[in-house]
């Protein structure tokens, strides 16, 4: 018989088990749904917001502020002259289809706004708030946005004027449809300007075909007529065939080529081989051809650039159109049109290039528009650097083709584009435009001239197209006027400043000072001073704020009448005084000591020059924020040797 004590000694365990079940339920209806609960009515009284990022400012090669982000107090979405989205364009039309614009996101749409988007997107910023009982928001957290990096240009913004403001004058006075032009540095493929007309203002982006945004230049290729016969000449000369007293029948204006006669606009009977470039005699280049043969005359004109992009570092570019020898678009004509500029297409960049490669002893360099960025941790900018694409011809048939093309604009059709007292060698062009409908008859003329500076360094290259003038149509009358309007501009800067890709004197720039660390009123006091203009990131009116903040960076070389961007904090707090450091003074110091001192104080050096310091910027004794940067400039003193 089975005791009292035994049955509950075996149901212990049961009950035991049978609780902790309970329990556990308990737990899971009471405690996790109540968890579950309690974290969805936290993050239902939390909010989220993004921080804007400042875009990255561009500027041109002599740190001259193209496109900028400034503070926007207009409606969002409200364009007004130079201004799109708080986005400010200095040189606005002239520069428009390079430097670009954005778009209503804030990203770019053309340009180098949309080449180097990544570059200058910052990251955004968020904020984190969340609500208390009394419904009040509290901010919970904070990731401050980092601002985009700043690009500078190959663009020279003064040059960049002066060749849109020709180009204008051109294209207007002879009723042209479009016009492009194009200032290239051979040496180093650096673009010192590139502008289109029509143009627009990238505050205020017009409606209609997005056909007139597009940057000219470099997307519609055109039949570049007479300028082509530089790849004839040059690949006649490397390959030896002809020396420059040697003549050519001319046939009176007129060769036979099958069914087809090609006429001279001027009749020649026999042309020495280089009167026949000066000329721009169509059958006299047609004979060379012949002699060159169509596949070398084609394989010149590839190693030209022609038929391929550039490499460009802009959104776009089209690589033009040359037939092969032996397809189906090359005919019994086609060598002889393509000696003269006709069955191919080119772009504007691409005949600066092309032409380019005989002030540069026979090397084809590719053209780029980025001059450097600045490093994500603000230190040592990315430079571009110069890019060889090939060895066109040797040395000395760069300077033989070079002196034939100084006889053109001496002695033959590029008269027009003569500057006084400075030597210039150059091509003309004209072409007749295809007409749609069949032919050529109809189709309009394209007016071109490239030519370069030979005694100069960099020996600049200037290339001009004019689309369709209804007043006058020849190179000689359209294009070579422009080219000579913006050479000119150059041979005065040259006779101020010597060679250089300068804009103005010296005098012009300002050192921009130190104002980090300043408070508002003495900041705008000294930039007002200085000629410069202040604008505020923020709508704080409190001149005792302190600037925490500053765009361009201290000891940037601007401009009378430029913009600084001062950010201060958006309450009106001020820094803590313990915050900002002393600078020390650096005067007599050589770099290495100056360096190591600057680092003591927690303060970073831009150097100048070599040997011992003689002179600083911000000045002995100025306080500013840790971290800052000092520009020092040192100079050899007597005795001692260079460091």
């Amino acid at each position: 018989m089975t005791q009292p004590e035994d049955r509950l000694h075996r149901a212990r365990p049961i009950g035991l088990a049978m609780g902790l079940i309970l329990i556990l339920r308990l737990l899971w209806v009471q405690v996790f749904p109540a968890q579950v609960t309690r974290e969805g009515r936290l993050s239902q009284q939390q909010k989220t917001a993004l921080i804007d990022a400042r875009r990255g400012t561009v500027y041109d090669r002599n740190l001259r502020v193209l496109a900028q982000t400034v503070a926007d107090q207009r409606p969002a979405g409200l364009d007004q002259a130079g201004v799109r989205g708080g986005r400010r364009y200095e040189v606005r039309d002239a520069a428009a289809h390079v430097v670009g614009f954005i778009g209503r996101d804030g990203h770019g749409l053309e340009g180098v706004e949309l080449a180097c988007d990544q570059i200058l997107t910052g990251t955004p910023g968020r904020v984190t708030y969340g609500r208390l009982a009394d419904r009040r928001m509290v901010e919970l957290e904070r990731e401050s946005p980092v601002a985009g990096r700043r690009v500078v240009v190959t663009l020279d913004q003064t040059l960049q004027r002066v060749a849109f403001d020709a180009l204008r004058d051109g294209v207007e006075e002879h009723e042209a449809k479009s016009g492009s032009a194009v200032v290239l540095d051979p040496l180093t493929g650096e673009v010192l300007a590139m502008t289109n007309y029509p143009s627009f203002d990238p505050g205020h982006i017009p409606g209609g075909h997005p056909s007139s945004l597009r940057n000219r230049a470099i997307t519609d290729a055109l039949e570049p007529g007479s300028v082509f016969k530089i790849v004839a000449f040059a690949g006649a000369i490397e390959e030896g065939l002809f020396n420059p007293d040697d003549t050519l029948d001319c046939g009176n204006g007129r060769i036979r080529l099958g069914r087809h006669t090609i006429r001279d606009v001027h009749r020649y009977d026999r042309l020495c081989f280089a009167d026949v470039l000066v000329h721009s005699s169509n059958v006299g280049t047609i004979r060379v051809a012949q002699a060159l043969g169509a596949r070398r005359l084609f394989t010149y004109a590839k190693k030209f650039g022609f038929g391929e992009p550039t490499g460009i570092d802009l959104p776009g570019e089209s690589r033009g159109l040359i037939n092969t020898p032996g397809s189906s678009a090359w005919s019994g004509l086609s060598s002889a049109c393509l000696a003269i500029g006709q069955e191919v297409s080119v772009t504007t960049l691409q005949m600066a290039a092309a032409m380019g490669v005989f002030a540069a002893d026979g090397v084809l360099m590719e053209p780029h528009i980025v001059l450097s960025v600045s490093a994500a941790d603000g230190r040592t900018p990315q430079v571009t650097k110069p890019r060889r694409i090939r060895r066109v011809v040797s040395p000395e048939t760069a300077r033989e083709m070079t002196r034939l093309l100084t006889g053109v604009v001496v002695d033959g059709t590029g008269k027009s584009a003569a500057v006084d007292g400075v030597r210039i060698a150059g091509k003309t062009g004209t072409a007749q435009r295809a007409n749609p409908s069949g032919g050529y008859d109809g189709g309009g003329y394209n007016s071109t001239f490239v030519g370069f500076f030979p005694d100069r360094q960099p020996p600049l290259v200037i290339a001009v197209a004019v689309i369709e003038p209804q007043k006058g149509h020849f190179g000689s009358e359209v294009a070579a006027p422009i080219f000579r309007q913006i050479a000119q501009t150059i041979a005065r800067r040259d006779a101020v400043l010597g060679p250089t890709i300068k804009a103005d004197v010296e005098p012009a720039w300002v050192r921009l000072p130190q104002l980090r660390g300043r408070v508002v009123v003495e900041a705008r006091d000294e930039l007002r001073a200085l000629g410069l203009n202040a604008v505020f990131e923020t709508e704080n009116s409190d001149d005792m704020a302190i600037v925490i903040d500053q765009d361009p960076a201290p000891g940037s070389r601007v401009r009378p009448g430029d913009v600084v961007l001062l950010t201060v904090p958006s309450g009106g707090e001020t820094e803590p005084a313990d915050e900002l450091v002393a600078v020390p003074k650096l005067s007599g110091m050589t770099l290495r000591e100056a360096h190591q001192k600057l680092l003591d104080c927690g303060l970073r050096m831009h150097p100048e020059g070599s040997g011992r310091i003689v002179g600083q910027l911000p000045a002995a004794g100025d306080r500013v924020a840790l971290h800052s940067v000092c520009v020092v400039r040192a100079a050899p003193v007597s005795g001692e040797e260079r460091s």
